[in-house]
């Protein structure tokens, strides 16, 4: 039974028009992201973080504005601390133009012995589930895992790497790698085969 007494509690949100909420979503879309690393590295205590929950939670549109206007002023190196929990600051000016020019030709095959670099692999992306999945399946554990035949450059023949995306929580991590493994032991002859991933060429692909 439905307690009268009780207090809802609405917001700017119960009362947009579908359109204006999403160019709203998407005007904020960084702020978004950004604020549980921002909580992770101010605390939740802090008044940027309790401006960003407050307007974020309610959807007035003047303090979702005032939010963001102090998220924009936040300065880089913290931006980069919050997105690369891992590494914890940019490395030094220069750092990636050096790594490409020195090593980009080797990687290319350019003055290196044996096979050529570029080969082709079998990639598994897996995340969590959104509550409302449009392109991706969600399993039963709500999960996504994304299956892909891709070709990449590398100077070392090991059949195997994993690779783990920096700030994931371990648990996940390992839980989607042990759902990985099973995928890969019911499906391999499905998930190496190319008529999966592309459709034959057409009359009309062919430029003759």
């Amino acid at each position: 039974m439905k307690n009268h007494n009780e207090k809802t509690e609405t917001t700017y949100w119960d009362f947009m028009s579908e359109g204006y909420e999403e160019d709203l979503l998407q005007e904020n879309m960084d702020m978004i992201r950004d604020r549980e690393g921002i909580a992770r590295i101010l605390g939740e205590n802090h008044p940027l973080v309790e401006l960003i929950q407050k307007a974020l939670k309610i959807g007035d549109p003047e303090e979702l504005a005032v939010a963001k206007a102090a998220y924009d002023a936040l300065p880089e190196e913290f931006i980069h601390r919050v997105r690369h929990p891992w590494i914890g600051h940019p490395p030094p000016s220069g750092t990636r133009e050096k790594l490409r020019k020195e090593h980009a030709a080797k990687l290319a095959g350019e003055d290196m012995p044996g096979p050529d670099p570029v080969g082709c692999y079998l990639q598994i992306d897996a995340r969590e589930g959104y509550r409302e999945e449009t392109y991706w399946t969600v399993d039963e554990d709500g999960h996504v895992l994304d299956p892909a035949i891709v070709y990449d450059l590398r100077h070392v023949g090991w059949p195997v790497r994993i690779e783990v995306a920096e700030g994931s929580d371990k648990g996940l991590a390992l839980e989607l790698l042990k759902k990985i493994c099973g995928l890969l032991e019911r499906d391999w002859d499905s998930l190496t085969d190319p008529a999966r991933y592309f459709r034959a060429p057409r009359d009309e692909d062919l430029p003759f």
